[in-house]
């Protein structure tokens, strides 16, 4: 089965929560509509970003935009942490997806050389390629699904926790 990246909105007294006490994330109940996932969290920020797993700063928002800006260990997760966006840090992001040129992201899906993406460590563009509708909608589809996601944060000032698994 393919990893999946999932992301769920959280207050900032249930942030305080997790970081004080991690394994609580098994419990997360985040509010209806305050969760998402994708199996493609390389494919993003390769096409995003020119790297599959790049460092988060906020210089760089959007390489924070799946797997957070800073970590905490939890060892109920199966990768033994979680991502946090802090609820300040979401802003970050947000700017950040205002500012993707949909079209050149686009343009570098389709002339992808799937053999730069292997070396590249871009594990999941297999899957993407596998999955239906061309790789280019999907990606696209994502990134309008993680800036509803990133609004939605913004408006609740919620701050967003990602694992996978």
């Amino acid at each position: 089965m393919a990893l999946a990246t999932i992301l769920h909105l959280v207050g900032a007294a249930e942030l305080a929560k997790l970081r004080s006490r991690p394994v609580w994330m098994r419990e997360l109940r985040p509010p209806d509509g305050g969760t998402h996932f994708t199996h493609y969290a390389c494919s993003i920020h390769y096409f995003l970003l020119g790297e599959a797993w790049p460092a988060a700063s906020r210089r760089r928002p959007l390489a924070g935009m799946l797997f957070g800006f800073s970590q905490v260990r939890c060892p109920v997760l199966e990768n033994g942490s979680f991502g946090v966006v802090a609820p300040h840090q979401v802003r970050w992001v947000l700017d950040g997806l205002a500012g993707v040129d949909l079209a050149a992201v686009r343009d570098r899906i389709e002339h992808a050389d799937p053999d730069e993406l292997e070396v590249q460590e871009v594990e999941d563009y297999e899957l993407l390629c596998e999955d239906d509708g061309e790789p280019a909608d999907v990606i696209e589809a994502e990134l309008a699904a993680l800036a509803e996601l990133y609004k939605r944060a913004a408006r609740g000032q919620y701050g967003v926790v990602s694992y996978t698994t």
